[in-house]
């Protein structure tokens, strides 16, 4: 329903720490390729970046349990003479267990 969206192709309350998280971008429910979707574990200052494929998918590396954020933002030009730019933006919370370790419900 959201102009952008990432869109977990697993069940996120079942990751465990290593595990890895296949997810894809839509655009208006369509793919999105190429866009840079943000990797962030609690507490770090600075995270990492993995670019979506054709398919507007990408597999993110979980490597550490604890609360994660991804994040993508798909910024261009304006069509409308007074902006410079648009933007729209999305972005998902979720919990990583411990490996071996059954996830709390939330």
């Amino acid at each position: 329903g959201m102009a952008l969206e990432i869109v977990p192709e697993v069940d996120p309350t079942s990751l465990h720490a290593g595990d890895e998280l296949p997810v894809r971008l839509l655009k208006n429910g369509k793919p999105l390729p190429g866009l840079p979707l943000g990797l962030v574990h609690e507490g770090e200052a600075k995270g990492r970046l993995e670019k979506t494929d054709a398919a507007g998918r990408v597999t993110l590396r979980l490597d550490r349990p604890g609360r994660w954020l991804l994040r993508a933002t798909e910024l261009r030009s304006s069509t409308t003479p007074s902006a410079d730019w648009e933007s729209d933006f999305t972005t998902v919370t979720l919990y990583v267990s411990k490996a071996g370790a059954v996830a709390p419900h939330r």
